[in-house]
C-alpha cells in the first residue's frame, strides 16, 4: 500500500491557524500604519497646538450645525453633555432692551392723573350716600361738593386722553370705610373722602408740570377746604393727612 507524502512542518504550521506576519498579509500597495502624532517638546508649542485643535473642532461643529435641522444642535449639545450658561431673564439683564426704563415725566403725570380720576369716581359715589343721610344746610353742601367732584372727574378724563391714556372707568360700587347711619356719619364720611381726594391731587402736583400742575394744586386746595368745613377744623398741610394716616396703619 502506497502512503502519501508527509506534510512538512512549515505547511502543518500554516494549516493549524498560525497568523501570518503583518508584512506577509498586507496587500500590495497599502499604506503603512500611521505613526503617533509628535508631541511638541516646548510648553508654548503644546499650548499652540491645543488651541489650533480646539479651533478646528469648533469650526467643524459650526459647519455641522449650520446644515442640521432646526433643534438638532440643542439635542446634540444635550447628548454630548454640553453645559450651557443659564440665561438671565430679559427684565433682569442690564444689557437687554426689555429692561423697563424709568417712567418719563409724561408717564408719571398720566399715572397720577389716573389715580386722581379714580379718587373722583369714588368721591362722586360717596357723596351720593352722603346726600341721602345729610340734612338741612349740610345736604346743600353735599350737593355742591358732588357737582364739584363730577366736574373735576370729567376734566381729569379729558386730561388722561390728552396724555395718551384711556380714562379709568368708575366701579359699579365702592366699599365705604364705615356704615353711614345718620347725619354725623355722613359728615365724617365727607371729610374722609376729601382727605383721600386731596392725597391723590398732591401726587398729581408732584408729577405734573405747567397748567396741569396748577389745576391739580387748585383741586388740592378745594378738597382741603371742604374737609376742614366738614370737620369744623383746619388742616395744616393739605394733601398729607391721608398719607400720614396710611403710613400709621401700614
Amino acid at each position: 500500500m502506497k502512503t502519501g507524502p508527509s506534510a512538512s512542518p512549515s505547511a502543518s504550521g500554516s494549516r493549524s491557524g498560525a497568523s501570518p506576519s503583518p508584512s506577509a498579509s498586507a496587500p500590495a500597495g497599502a499604506d503603512a500604519a500611521p505613526s503617533a502624532a509628535a508631541v511638541p517638546a516646548k510648553p508654548a508649542e503644546a499650548l499652540t497646538a491645543l488651541a489650533d485643535a480646539e479651533r478646528s473642532l469648533a469650526e467643524a461643529r459650526t459647519v455641522a450645525l449650520a446644515g442640521a435641522p432646526r433643534g438638532a444642535g440643542a439635542a446634540a449639545g444635550l447628548r454630548g453633555g454640553v453645559r450651557r450658561r443659564p440665561r438671565v431673564p430679559a427684565d433682569l439683564d442690564p444689557g437687554s432692551r426689555l429692561v423697563k426704563p424709568e417712567p418719563s415725566p409724561a408717564g408719571r403725570a398720566l399715572v397720577a392723573a389716573q389715580s386722581a380720576l379714580a379718587a373722583e369716581h369714588a368721591a362722586a359715589y360717596g357723596y351720593g350716600v352722603i346726600g341721602a343721610r345729610a340734612s338741612g344746610a349740610r345736604a346743600a353742601e353735599a350737593r355742591d361738593a358732588y357737582g364739584a367732584h363730577v366736574a373735576r372727574r370729567d376734566a381729569l378724563a379729558r386730561t388722561v386722553r390728552e396724555l395718551g391714556g384711556a380714562p379709568r372707568p368708575a366701579e359699579a360700587a365702592y366699599a365705604l370705610p364705615f356704615e353711614v347711619r345718620d347725619p354725623a356719619d355722613a359728615e365724617r364720611l365727607a371729610a374722609d373722602i376729601e382727605d383721600r381726594v386731596a392725597g391723590a391731587y398732591s401726587d398729581l402736583v408732584r408729577a405734573a408740570e405747567g397748567g396741569l400742575r396748577r389745576e391739580a394744586a387748585d383741586a388740592l386746595t378745594a378738597a382741603a377746604v371742604r374737609a376742614a368745613r366738614w370737620r369744623g377744623v383746619g388742616v395744616a398741610f393739605p394733601g398729607l393727612t391721608e398719607r400720614s394716616a396710611g403710613a400709621r396703619t401700614s
